[in-house]
């Protein structure tokens, strides 16, 4: 635990890749150096405007950042890319270490990274609906309905199926 008396460091790290397959770099807070700490992904923005994507854990070993630093732990993250960045758009990519002191701020992790354009994950058409013709009122990925270009448009029911991702 920490008190207000304790000197405080910012945590430190770099964001090495984010591409449309992983999301990768190290980090570690020099007040609690071989522990691994909570590191934090926003899109389109630093924290504060833009939106966070997900959080993950230093749990990776970095045996060069261990020894440029003369630390010990494990102090890497790699994760797979979230589909909710597979939107053919691009996005920038912010990293922040999070504090070992929950009073004191986390920091920006060195590096902003343009991911994408990545396109969305495939899926594999299992089901055609329905015979006739008619017009897709709404779009629900939970009932797997989809359709091409916008679904207010009337489609046959060739153009127009029940989807399952795989």
């Amino acid at each position: 635990n920490f008190t207000k008396e304790q000197a405080d460091s910012a945590p430190i790290g770099y964001l090495d890749a984010a591409n449309c397959s992983i999301i990768g770099g190290w980090a570690f807070d020099p007040d609690t150096n071989s522990s691994q700490i909570a590191v934090h992904f926003y899109k389109n923005g630093p924290a504060g405007s833009g939106t966070i994507v997900m959080g993950v854990e230093t749990l990776g070993l970095r045996g060069d950042v261990n020894s440029y630093y003369g630390i010990s732990g494990n102090h890497g993250f790699t994760v797979f890319t979230p589909d909710s960045l597979k939107d053919n758009l691009a996005h920038n990519i912010y990293a922040y270490g999070i504090n070992s002191n929950p009073n004191k701020g986390n920091s920006q992790l060195t590096n902003v990274i343009t991911l994408g354009p990545c396109a969305p994950p495939a899926v594999t058409l299992t089901t055609q609906i329905q015979s006739g013709s008619g017009t897709i009122t709404s779009y629900s990925p939970s009932t797997g309905i989809s359709c091409p270009g916008d679904c207010s448009e009337p489609y046959t029911a060739s153009t127009y199926q029940y989807v399952k991702a795989t």
